[in-house]
């Protein structure tokens, strides 16, 4: 049978307007959706890898979620277990071969190692605005990229002073040190030494490199940070910032108190080796259960007594989309449901035992006795753009280890070391 030609574009019609209602009624088509009855028919399946907590960890968010979309499901694979560099290299691999995940993390001060890997918020989905209100200010320094918003944090961590309170109480020290003036003053105090000046018991874990210290590349970082450098460059207040880190390791120092022939700070201080360590809050479930009757107290990390300003060091993780799912603007509504809901995040918070990263439930912990550091120095939390986060954090460890073993000084360490930040 021949068609004429208005017959053909009747029939043409009809089937793209059949086909346009399948894909709305299937999901794949959301910015044709205008009401609730639209999105209960969703029909999909977002597979979220995350590395650090248990899978229950997100059961109230997902509950929360499917209230909205009851019919989409979250496939969640838990790396709980690995390290964030082989989490990194999995996901990097399931990525190129076009088996990865919807939704991923990646870790603050990394956004320009992902971004070809990742896709952003729609702003009519989450707005910088809407950031801004919600998240304090290092989240828009570490996730938003020329006005896009690429990640979303559910906890902000930050590197804390914690100190065991029996050793400060037979030494004869009521507070902890609040400047590092008053920290450097302290470690003599503390500080047990044997013979051949083998150190006995630390004052703190300072001055080594990552080979005894795993926290050295971010407490080298936030020195930097509060002297004013600019971390990657061979500047006068890096320079004096090194300086200050690794004389805690040099024995010809007043200051001397740890080497890297030493155990490992943790332990070393789980097992009341060390009377200072610096770490963040995801280390304490860790010593609480290596130690049970440990007597610990966490205060804010030191500042120097000069600065104008206070600043404190963040490690965290922040959730992306990756830019080949299939339903990259739900996996958004994902994130954004996971991240900015308060009933999601209290849940998260209350499960893990992490500090929170929304302004509301920052400022119900600011009072709170084991979260008040935390929700405080989440406010003064700085970060510096590390590009890849471990090769940073290895360039840091080595200039430690380059001026400790006499190689060179602080300014030739650092030269090198920009030499390797400008490859990076």
């Amino acid at each position: 049978m021949n068609l004429t030609k208005p017959q053909l574009i009747v029939i043409v019609t009809v089937i793209v307007i059949v086909l346009v209602f399948v894909l709305i009624f299937l999901g794949i088509v959301p910015g044709l959706k205008t009401g609730k009855d639209d999105i209960t028919r969703i029909q999909a399946t977002l597979n979220f890898w995350a590395i650090g907590q248990d899978k229950e960890a997100y059961d109230g968010a997902i509950a929360g979620f499917n209230k909205i979309y009851p019919n989409v499901t979250i496939n969640i694979r838990a790396f709980a277990s690995a390290s964030e560099l082989e989490y990194e290299r999995t996901v990097l691999n399931a990525l190129a071969a076009g088996t990865g995940p919807d939704i991923f993390m990646i870790q603050n001060g990394a956004l320009l190692k992902e971004l070809g890997k990742i896709t952003p918020a729609l702003e009519d989905r989450y707005s910088l605005l809407s950031l801004r209100r919600q998240f304090p200010q290092v989240v828009e320094e570490d996730f938003v990229y020329q006005g896009q918003i690429y990640a979303l944090p559910l906890s902000i961590d930050t590197l804390v002073l914690i100190y065991n309170r029996s050793i400060f109480n037979q030494a004869g020290v009521v507070l902890p040190p609040s400047t590092w003036e008053d920290f450097d003053a302290l470690v003599p105090r503390l500080v047990k030494e044997g013979e051949g000046r083998r150190i006995v018991l630390a004052a703190a874990a300072i001055g080594g490199s990552q080979k005894s210290i795993d926290r050295a590349s971010d407490i080298l970082g936030l020195l930097m940070l509060q002297k004013g450098s600019a971390v990657t460059k061979a500047d006068r207040a890096g320079i004096d910032a090194l300086s200050f880190y690794t004389k805690f390791a040099n024995a010809a120092s007043q200051s001397y108190t740890w080497n890297d022939t030493m155990p490992k700070a943790l332990a070393a201080f789980s097992q009341e080796k060390t009377a200072m360590i610096f770490e963040y809050a995801a280390a304490i479930p860790t010593l609480k259960s290596r130690n049970p009757f440990f007597n610990f107290v966490v205060a804010p990390a030191p500042q120097f007594a000069q600065a104008q300003k206070a600043v404190a060091y963040p490690r965290y993780f922040g959730y992306v989309v990756a830019k080949q799912s299939r339903y990259s603007w739900l996996a958004w509504d994902f994130v954004i449901n996971l991240t900015t809901n308060l009933e999601s995040a209290k849940a998260y918070m209350e499960q893990t035992g992490l500090p929170p990263a929304l302004n509301t439930l920052i400022n119900q912990k600011v009072n709170d006795p084991e979260m008040s550091v935390f929700a405080r120095q989440s406010l003064l939390a700085k970060t510096w753009a590390k590009t890849d986060s471990t090769a940073a954090n290895t360039i840091l460890s080595e200039v430690i280890e380059f001026v400790i073993s006499g190689r060179g000084s602080p300014e030739s360490a650092l030269k090198r070391a920009q030499e390797q930040f400008e490859q990076l």
